[in-house]
Order: C-alpha cells, then sequence, then structure tokens
C-alpha cells in the first residue's frame, strides 16, 4: 500500500523550477545562439527535462523516468561552472536530480536504496530550509512503514507533520495521508480510516473534490472497512459499493489501468468481492489485475507480489485449492526473495499459503507455513525482552504448545501491540489443530485448538467474527452430544447466524454456511432425541426442508461445484434418506453427487475433501445395500491410488493412506 506517495512528488529544490526558465532570445526567435547564451539554454532544456521525469514518474512510468533521470545525471557533470551563476546553477540541477532520483527509488520498491538517497538529501547543505523537507520525512515515513519498522515510521511522519504546521494546507492533507497509509499498514484499522477522513477533508477544500490524490486516500479508507470486516458500510452483499466503485473507475480512467494508484484501487475492489463472497467477478478482476501489474510494475515489485496473492485468495474462495496452492507458493517465493523472510507481508502470504494447505488437504505442510509465521510475528509485533520458554525443539521444528503457553502469558498485557496478521495465524493453527482432531482423534490436537480459540476471543476485538469456528472447535458434536451440549452449539449458531444476516445479507456464503451449519446440528441432535423418544417426526422434516432451501439459494448463487453447495446437497440427501428411506429418485440424486465429486477437474483441485465426501456418500449406499455402492467403491479406491501417484499429492499420502483404511474397515 504505497499510494500515498504519489498524492504529491517533492518540490523541487530550484525556485525557478515551477516557470522552468526562459529560453534565450535569439533561439526563441529561430537565431543561432551566442556563446554567452549556451549556459542559460542548456540550464533551461535541464530543468525541462527534469519537468518530463516528474511526469513519467506521476505517470507510473518508472522505465522512461529512470532513462531521462541517468541522461540527465550524465549531461549536469559536463555542464561548465566557470562563474557563480554557473556553481549555483549546477548545484540546483544536481539536488532537483537527486530529489527525483529517491522518488524513482521509493516508487519501484527500492526501499533502502531509496532511504539512503534520501538521507543524503537531508544532510545536504543546499536542502536545510526550515519545514521544506516535509516530503522526505513523509517518504522516509512510508518506506519505514512498508519495511516494517513501524517506530521509525512514526517518528518520521511526526516530524513531517510539525513541518507542515497546524493549517490546513496541501501539504498536511498530504501527510495525514501517509499517516494514515502507515496506520493501515500497521494494523491500526480504526484510527487509520479516521486519519484518512481527515485528509480527504482537508484536500477537497485546498484541491477540490475531482482531484486523483483523493481518489487515492478513498482507497486507504476502503481497505480499512475491509479489514474491519464492515461490508455493509463498503456496500450491500448484492452490489458493490456504488461509490467505491466510481472511485475505481475513475482512477483507472484519469491515470489508465496500469498506473499503481488505479491498480490499487482494483486490488481493493478484488478483496470487497472476496470479502461479499462474489467469487466470479474476485477472480475476474483479480486475473486482469495481475497482467497490467506485471506489465506496469514488473514480476518483483511489492505490489505485484501483493495482487496475486489476492488472485490466490480469490481462487481458494472459489474451491480451487489447487491453484490457489500453486499461485500462493509462487507468491510467497517471491516475496522471500524480494522482501526477505520475515518481513511482514512474507509472513502473512505464509500463513496465506498455509491455509490454501489447510483446504486441499495436506495437513503438514500447512501446520509447516502457519507455525513458522506464527513464531516469527510474536517476536516481530510483540516484546520477548522477558524470559520465556523455548519455541523450537532441539531439532529446530515449532513446538506450538510453547507459543500457545507464551501467548497466554503475555498477550494481555501486550494487546495494543498485537498485529491482526498473528491474529490470522492463530486462527488458521486453530482450524489446522481441529483438523487434526477430526482425522485422527487426537484429544492432544481438540485441547490445542480449543486453547487457540480462547486466544483469539481475547485478542480479537469483535469476538463474534470468530463464532463459526466456536461452533465447529469448542462444541465438537461427539463431545457435546455426550456431554448434553448440543443445545449450547445451536444457540451459538443461532447467534452467527443473526450476526452474519446483518452483517452480510442473508445470500451471503458466510450466512448460507452458518444456516446449514445450524439445520444440520439441528437435524442430528433431532435423531439423538428421537432415540430418547423426544424429538417429534415434523421437526425433523422442518430441519430438512430448511437445509433444502439452503442448498438450493447455494447452487444458484455460487454454482452447482462450490465446495458449500456440493456439502448441503450431500448433507440434505442424507437427512432426506433419513427420514423417507433411499428410493430411486434419491438413488439418482446420489449417482449425480459423485459424479461430480469425481470429476477429474475438480478431484485435482480438492482430491482429500472430494474423496472424503464420496466416502460419506458411499457409507450412505452401503447401510441401505444401494446396488450403487460397490462401484462408487472401486471408484474412490482408484481416485486415492491417482492422487497419491500425482507429485502435488505427495505430501496427502499418509492423509489419504489414513482415509483408504478407515474406507476398507467401513
Amino acid at each position: 500500500m504505497s499510494g500515498a506517495g504519489y498524492v504529491s512528488m517533492p518540490t523541487l529544490a530550484s525556485p525557478e523550477f515551477q516557470g522552468i526558465g526562459e529560453l534565450p532570445n535569439s533561439l526563441e526567435q529561430g537565431g543561432e545562439l551566442r556563446p554567452s547564451e549556451v549556459p542559460q539554454a542548456m540550464y533551461s532544456m535541464m530543468k525541462i527535462r527534469l519537468q518530463v521525469a516528474s511526469t513519467n514518474l506521476y505517470r507510473g512510468r518508472y522505465v522512461e523516468a529512470k532513462e531521462v533521470l541517468d541522461a540527465i545525471r550524465h549531461d549536469v557533470e559536463r555542464m561548465p561552472q566557470t562563474t557563480s551563476r554557473e556553481k549555483r546553477r549546477k548545484a540546483e540541477l544536481k539536488s532537483d536530480t537527486r530529489q527525483l532520483r529517491a522518488s524513482y527509488l521509493w516508487l519501484t520498491a527500492q526501499w533502502r536504496k531509496a532511504l539512503t538517497e534520501y538521507q543524503k538529501i537531508l544532510r545536504s547543505s543546499e536542502f536545510q530550509h526550515d519545514g521544506s523537507l516535509f516530503w522526505v520525512h513523509r517518504d522516509m515515513g512510508l518506506i519505514y512503514a512498508n519495511l516494517g519498522d513501524y517506530r521509525k515510521a512514526r517518528e518520521c511522519i511526526e516530524t513531517a507533520l510539525r513541518q507542515v504546521g497546524t493549517a490546513r494546507t496541501t501539504q498536511k492533507g498530504i501527510v495525514r495521508s501517509a499517516e494514515a497509509v502507515i496506520y493501515l499498514l500497521s494494523g491500526k484499522y480504526r484510527i487509520a480510516l479516521a486519519t484518512a477522513a481527515e485528509s480527504v477533508s482537508i484536500m477537497k477544500e485546498t484541491l477540490g473534490p475531482g482531484h486523483f490524490s483523493i481518489l487515492a486516500v478513498e482507497t486507504v479508507m476502503a481497505w480499512c472497512l475491509v479489514h474491519e470486516g464492515r461490508f455493509t458500510v463498503i456496500g450491500p452483499p448484492a452490489a458493490v459499493a456504488p461509490k467505491f466503485m466510481n472511485t475505481a473507475e475513475r482512477l483507472a480512467s484519469s491515470l489508465g489501468h496500469q498506473h499503481p494508484v488505479a491498480l490499487e484501487s482494483m486490488e481493493c475492489l478484488v478483496q470487497i468481492y472476496i470479502c461479499q463472497a462474489r467469487i466470479s467477478e474476485a477472480i475476474g478482476t483479480g486475473t486482469s489485475l495481475c497482467t497490467n501489474a506485471t506489465r506496469a510494475l514488473g514480476e518483483s515489485h511489492p505490489s505485484t507480489i501483493s495482487m496475486k496473492c489476492q488472485l490466490g485468495a480469490a481462487y481458494l474462495a472459489h474451491g480451487s485449492y489447487r491453484r490457489s496452492v500453486s499461485v500462493l507458493t509462487a507468491v510467497f517465493d517471491r516475496a522471500r526473495q524480494v522482501l526477505g523472510h520475515d518481513h511482514p507481508e512474507t509472513l502473512k502470504y505464509s500463513c496465506e499459503l498455509a491455509r490454501a494447505y489447510l483446504h486441499y488437504g495436506n495437513i503438514e505442510e500447512a501446520f509447516r507455513f502457519a507455525s513458522k509465521a506464527l513464531s516469527a510475528q510474536i517476536d516481530m509485533y510483540m516484546d520477548t525482552s522477558t524470559a520465556r520458554r523455548r519455541l523450537t525443539s532441539r531439532s529446530g521444528s515449532i513446538v506450538v504448545e510453547n507459543l500457545v503457553d507464551w501467548l497466554e502469558a503475555h498477550a494481555n498485557s501486550q494487546k495494543s501491540r498485537i498485529h491482526p496478521y498473528l491474529i490470522s495465524s492463530l486462527q488458521v493453527l486453530a482450524q489446522i489443530e481441529y483438523q487434526r482432531h477430526q482425522n485422527r482423534g487426537h484429544g492432544r490436537s481438540l485441547v490445542l485448538s480449543q486453547r487457540l480459540l480462547t486466544l483469539l476471543k481475547g485478542l480479537f476485538s469483535s469476538g463474534r467474527h470468530w463464532s463459526i469456528v466456536d461452533a465447529s472447535i469448542v462444541f465438537d458434536l461427539a463431545i457435546a452430544f455426550q456431554e448434553d451440549r448440543a443445545s449450547e452449539s445451536i444457540n451459538l449458531l443461532e447467534e452467527v447466524v443473526k450476526a452474519r444476516r446483518r452483517l452480510f445479507g442473508e445470500d451471503h456464503l458466510d450466512t448460507l454456511h452458518a444456516y446449514r451449519e445450524l439445520e444440520k446440528t439441528k437435524y442430528m441432535r433431532g435423531l439423538f432425541s428421537m432415540e430418547e423418544g423426544e424429538a417429534k417426526y415434523t421437526e425433523l422434516g422442518r430441519f430438512t426442508y430448511t437445509l433444502g432451501n439452503v442448498r438450493r439459494s447455494l447452487d444458484l448463487i455460487y454454482g452447482p461445484i462450490h465446495p458449500e453447495t456440493l456439502s448441503a446437497r450431500l448433507w440434505h440427501l442424507i437427512m432426506v434418506v433419513g427420514l423417507e428411506d433411499l428410493d430411486n429418485a434419491r438413488e439418482n440424486e446420489a449417482r449425480s453427487i459423485a459424479q461430480l465429486l469425481s470429476d477429474p477437474s475438480l478431484l485435482s483441485e480438492r482430491p482429500v475433501e472430494s474423496i472424503s465426501m464420496q466416502k460419506t456418500l458411499k457409507g450412505l449406499l452401503v447401510s441401505y445395500n444401494s446396488p450403487l455402492a460397490p462401484g462408487l467403491t472401486n471408484s474412490i479406491q482408484k481416485q486415492i491410488e491417482d492422487v497419491v501417484g500425482d507429485p502435488m499429492g505427495a505430501g496427502l499420502r499418509r492423509r489419504l493412506n489414513r482415509l483408504r483404511s478407515m474406507f476398507n474397515g467401513a
């Protein structure tokens, strides 16, 4: 998020830059230059070329800007300096070139080199003007924030704020916009939103409402709203907010689709699409965005890497798990090369890759990436100067229990320091440990997932955001039934449904998911109660009917092969058969589901999930002595062999072998 760097380019040192300077009269009149006029002509032409370089930076044309700046640096060295005036002009041109070169390095994400140039500017005697260097401190603050050093970023931006003063000037709005970006990168979303709103207010007064700098800051505000989960502020689920859509379109039309600010705006739009479960639009926009970013910025620019991460997240939401793993692996590898192993964004990408591996079914790889990210994030975001237990074993592997022990002891006292990225890693690890419990029946994993969830509740400002995790982890149904806690689980899920209907709308994917879990849990509790002679047959029918409506909504909105659609369809079939037996129509439904789950393209994207669903379906058919069962049995056996033999399926071998053992023993 470097868009604030485009809000204002530096004011060049020479007071004559804005007017460029007049060309000699003899040249304007078409004559030849007199010897005495040559220095003035060279100086004026240099100023014009600097203006061209500055314009190229504004337009995001970095290659052209660098070519012009390199040529200017070469030509300035050749300029005569026999008189004091020539010496002064040469010094001014050097200063102007240095400033533009520093901006070029910053905008092309060569952050360390840019810091070196800015520090030279601060030390240079010709730049010791009170308040004239606010833009240097502003840019240095943004660079430090992008490097993950938020303390130094704050120091730089505070210096810039002191230099621009308290008046509501354009310079004040520019610095405040950079301050908002720093708060955003450091995870202080609410403060960032308020700061960005103040910046917009100031710049509307000084620049007018249509200036593209204001649109760039409105993108920062949209990012804050996305991270805060305030989807209703951005727009209803049925349509992306017209205001922000208009902002993105105006930026693209005024600056071009490949301008860095327009690209960042479109990246935010992709994230909004994902949050609002408009998955096809997210993938389409994300694909186009990555193509434009690669052309404009190159494969290795941090913004390009970030935009490809959004595309990977869109594939994950679509259910294209294999493709998501592939994209996010490339993102993570590139980030390690460009940003470094322990950069905040690299660790975030590691967590996103762990999430993709978890859905794909490779639990061990998911754990490896998530646990390493969490360990590094604890060191980065929290004060670890106090003695803490060893976080790794002697072999160097991460010991999650030790991480959780340390967090339980120190998290509350350092809550204000904890970045949302760390919270995201905790959530992924909780899901991984719960999946381990489901796969192997490990009580240790269930306890650990519960501890992680308790930490999440304490750290995350709106605990209800994780309520669906509460339902699936804390109230594990097998345990809940044994301990007569099914009603507690249902009450929680009802709260989740209400909250998501209010936040996201009736047809949002997360709302429908909560509906499905609620009706499924009610049905299972009802079956348990029927054995005790308590439940009524009509109640089970009502739960089944509601789940059927959920299944039809998922099919209509998200398509027949979306993971949530297939899961709802399978559970609806199980519930219907449980009430009314397995007739020809339901056998045809089972056959249709099996055909979808065994489709080679779907099996390639989500092998473990697909085979697990088929195993559940096979169990249903076997229990009713269906003639479809033997054929499905053979099909699943072949699929397991094919997936284990796939190079990318190597990491799934142990899990699929366990699945095969369970399958054969069923």
